[in-house]
């Protein structure tokens, strides 16, 4: 159905124009023959185009017509309602748009819809290590006498008693290298070559034996430096001893 106010081709069972919404023509509300002549009609106040009595908005310009609804202000826009703040409360997250605080866990500001970066908790102070005081430096003149020495190897050998007979003493010896004859030993014991049955030396962290005696009458057979553990037994004569260092 055509509207004879604007021209608008509609839907047959229509009742006003889907453009100008002005009646149409063979509609109860537009009955045969209400249409006026080319002076009568409604003025458009905004382009002044003559339009049908019923329209309510211009066929030429789609201007609210005097007398309509919408020219009487019949459709309004309802205002959204505003949307109150909230008291500041601390670990709130202000929006960086409109500075609206919003909650700690929200992604987006409640008010303008902007997104929220996630505010990470501020790192702990870093503790600076004070520096160490420095030792203050000697006084006075150092006593080249009492300066520490080296400290000196020692060790020691415990002749084992026989049978009846009373426990001797522990003999001590000190130095690297020590030479092992009847006379620091045991002088009465004829057993015991008069030279060097043995040699103890200290080296490389450790104690080593060397067999010295012509007979080769050293209990722990000696081919070479071998070195001693404490609670070893040597034989040298007839005269067993235990080690200890």
């Amino acid at each position: 159905m055509k509207c004879n106010n604007c021209g608008q081709t509609n839907a047959p069972n229509r009742l006003t124009c889907e453009h100008c919404n002005a009646p149409l023509k063979g509609s109860v509300i537009a009955p045969a023959g209400s249409r006026k002549g080319k002076d009568s009609g409604l003025k458009c106040a905004n382009c002044g185009t003559l339009n049908e009595p019923g329209a309510l908005k211009c066929g030429h310009c789609n201007a609210p017509l005097k007398g309509s609804m919408l020219a009487e202000g019949g459709m309004k826009t309802v205002a959204k309602p505003a949307i109150p703040t909230p008291p500041k409360l601390e670990g709130m997250k202000d929006c960086p748009s409109c500075g609206y605080p919003n909650l700690p866990s929200a992604a987006a500001c409640i008010r303008c819809s902007q997104a929220l970066v996630a505010q990470a908790p501020p790192p702990p102070p870093v503790e600076t290590p004070k520096p160490r005081p420095l030792d203050p430096l000697p006084s006075g003149t150092v006593n080249p006498w009492s300066a520490p020495t080296a400290p000196v190897n020692k060790f020691s050998l415990r002749p084992l008693p026989r049978k009846d007979e009373k426990p001797p003493a522990k003999m001590a010896f000190e130095g690297d290298k020590t030479d092992l004859n009847r006379d620091n030993l045991e002088p009465s014991n004829r057993t015991i070559t008069s030279k060097t049955q043995a040699t103890i030396e200290f080296k490389d962290g450790g104690w080593h034996l060397r067999d010295q005696s012509a007979q080769k009458s050293t209990f722990i057979l000696v081919r070479g430096p071998m070195k001693l553990q404490k609670g070893d037994i040597i034989l040298m004569g007839d005269r067993m001893f235990e080690f200890d260092a």
